[in-house]
């Protein structure tokens, strides 16, 4: 049975004569930015080569690894930009070299090497073999959610996703885009903030000389662009006793139960004796308070801390 294949020519103009991708039946516009580029390799590549030919051209040009087989340059000068665009093409290494995108977000996206597609349901194999043959693709994925396809060199993945979006065979089409996560962050002014490597981890030194891990933490600032906490969740602290209004612990925040001391003293007392911190720093942990320019800033610092029982060291 023979299978008729349709070549659309989208990729080139609409009617606002400029360059777009598709977001399933949205057409989204891209920007093009002259002086900064992606360039795919077939495979892992000598950077010092690279670095030697963008050297030829100009020294000023920036590098930015993003794989080992994808690289991100740019440089203020279109001109410049277009030589070092030229020379890739001519490698026998580069599959593909094209300039990166903005869309209206102010997002940039990149195209590299690869589509991202999925076919309707209707879309028989030997249709999905015709498009892979006549564009020269390969099948680099196959999973129940779509297939992942890479160009032949030189081959052009936002001209190749429209057409394919445009013949009506495809779900979705679209480049594999290479896009820069801005991770949001609320960083507090505490004091010791710095210190509190299990929050933030940014591989800094501790006063024992020993550095920390870069991002094995728990990602603190990200979630408090979320949320610093509720007072809908009940935290209990069982320890050696909270201060009363202690700097980064208020009895704005606290809730002094009556009978909560367990131990010797004042049963209706829950702050700790004989200097025994030991609650405080747990709680601290917790909830202490942030953004107050002193001490440390806890997990959840806009809880109210339920002290619900406390073992007071004698």
């Amino acid at each position: 049975m023979g299978c008729t294949f349709f070549l659309f020519s989208g990729y080139y103009s609409d009617q606002d004569g400029g360059k777009y991708y598709h977001a399933f039946d949205e057409k989204v516009p891209l920007t093009g930015l002259k002086t900064k580029a992606v360039i795919c390799f077939r495979q892992s590549i000598e950077k010092d080569l690279v670095t030697t030919k963008l050297r030829s051209i100009d020294p000023g040009f920036k590098q930015e690894w993003r794989t080992p087989k994808t690289l991100v340059i740019s440089t203020p000068s279109e001109s410049l930009m277009k030589q070092a665009l030229d020379t890739f093409e001519k490698m026998d290494e580069v599959r593909t070299s094209q300039m990166m995108y903005r869309i209206n977000t102010g997002l940039e996206m990149g195209i590299g090497d690869e589509i991202a597609v999925r076919f309707r349901g209707n879309v028989s194999q030997q249709q999905i073999e015709a498009i892979i043959h006549n564009y020269g693709l390969n099948m680099v994925k196959t999973s129940k959610i779509y297939n992942l396809l890479i160009v032949s060199k030189g081959g052009n993945a936002l001209q190749i996703a429209n057409e394919i979006q445009e013949s009506g065979l495809a779900l979705f089409s679209h480049p594999n885009f290479l896009v820069s996560a801005e991770l949001y962050q609320d960083i507090p002014n505490d004091t010791y903030f710095n210190n509190q490597f299990y929050m933030h981890n940014t591989s800094q030194v501790f006063t024992d000389g020993h550095s920390g891990t870069f991002d094995a933490d728990i990602d603190a600032p990200e979630a408090w662009t979320m949320t610093k906490g509720a007072n809908s969740i009940i935290i209990a602290v069982i320890d050696e006793g909270i201060s009363s209004d202690h700097p980064d612990l208020p009895n704005t925040r606290q809730v002094r139960l009556n009978g909560s001391n367990f131990a010797v003293g004042d049963p209706n007392n829950p702050s700790p004796t004989n200097n025994q911190n030991h609650g405080n720093s747990s709680t601290g942990i917790i909830a202490a308070t942030r953004n107050d320019s002193q001490g440390i800033t806890g997990i959840a610092p806009e809880k109210t801390i339920d002290i619900h029982m406390v073992i007071n060291s004698e």
